[in-house]
């Protein structure tokens, strides 16, 4: 189970990680011209994204979808004390 921002070593912060969302569109492979959008967030380091690129690495070999577009935000204003007290959850229809 992934750790939640919060409960990461704030060694990251001191890296230069930072929140980092991205709003990912994928083509359906059984339904051309199907799209749906996955929303991901967790600690990166711009400007490459490692784990964003680990993560659309992983997709691609899913081999579930093609993948149409990505667009990435960086949240430089938010610190680890403020993640420590944001512990909500939201579902999105």
């Amino acid at each position: 189970m992934a750790l939640l921002p919060y409960q990461k070593s704030r060694s990251l912060w001191d890296l230069g990680y930072r929140m980092t969302s991205a709003e990912i569109e994928v083509e359906s492979l059984l339904i051309p011209g199907l799209c749906r959008t996955l929303l991901w967030q967790d600690l990166d380091q711009a400007p490459y994204f490692p784990v964003l690129c680990g993560y659309l690495n992983h997709w691609k070999g899913c081999n579930t979808g093609h993948l149409c577009s990505v667009q990435v935000a960086t949240y430089d204003a938010i610190t680890p004390d403020d993640l420590s007290h944001l512990r909500i959850s939201m579902q999105i229809h």
